[in-house]
């Protein structure tokens, strides 16, 4: 149990960390991980799956999570050298943009870097702001969705699935 910002036990340590995709053991080697870090990603974790027809997979290891609509992948959640990433699509004009305005977000990690960007996850970009980029990662997805599939979904959710 969670008591005024600490565990009661290592095993509530644990399960919170392996629900949010860190593991234990490696978590305690990194003081910048904290209990706020795990919850924010746990946050993060739980937008992403509100979205409409989201699945969670874990196709490269079993860390790194990766969010996909109709089986097209928007967001991955990873760990690099001791930082939480979040990498999100983005319009290659606004990802710039969002560089230069942002020191949180940087060209992704391991991705095509002109369309996509690495969210650092250390508690300094406002929430509202994380949710807006992956509003934006998930339109763009849905938007590049052959059009029948699109329609289903506007008839599913409405027409504001991805506007």
């Amino acid at each position: 149990m969670l008591v005024s910002g600490f565990f009661t036990t290592i095993d509530d340590k644990k399960r919170l960390a392996a629900k949010a995709g860190l593991d234990h053991d490696k978590l305690m080697t990194f003081s910048t991980i904290t209990m706020e870090s795990i919850l924010d990603i746990l946050i993060i974790k739980d937008y992403l799956l509100s979205k409409p027809e989201v699945v969670e997979d874990y196709p490269f290891d079993d860390k790194t999570a990766v969010f996909k609509i109709q089986g097209k992948m928007f967001a991955l959640l990873s760990k690099y050298q001791g930082r939480q990433l979040l990498n999100l699509k983005c319009d290659p004009a606004h990802a710039i943009e969002l560089r230069d305005i942002f020191a949180e977000i940087i060209p992704a990690y391991h991705m095509n870097k002109r369309h996509w960007n690495s969210v650092i996850l250390d508690g300094d970009l406002p929430n509202g702001e994380i949710e807006r980029l992956i509003d934006h990662s998930y339109g763009l997805v849905v938007k590049g969705l052959k059009k029948s599939v699109r329609e289903g979904l506007e008839v599913r959710y409405g027409g504001e699935i991805y506007k």
